[in-house]
């Protein structure tokens, strides 16, 4: 569940620079880049929201097998 995680915050964080960069274009006069920003950062909230409900509900449903892909991994040095 830990790469999972990683991903959901870096999905965070690229949603949150979205909003920024279509603030930014709304401030600077530009709203149809503000408008495309604002639905590519909408889009990614979405995803991100529906990849954490499946990937807990696979959790919920194999307990055993959701765990041990990251048990097989070599341990980080």
């Amino acid at each position: 569940m830990k790469r999972t995680r990683t991903i959901i915050i870096i999905r965070s964080v690229i949603a949150g620079l979205l909003l920024c960069l279509s603030a930014a274009s709304f401030v600077g006069g530009r709203p149809a880049i503000g408008v495309l920003f604002l639905l590519l950062a909408a889009a990614t909230v979405a995803l991100t929201v529906t990849m954490h409900h499946r990937s807990t509900e696979f959790a919920q449903r194999f307990p055993g097998l959701a765990g041990r892909g990251e048990s097989s991994a070599p341990p980080a040095s």
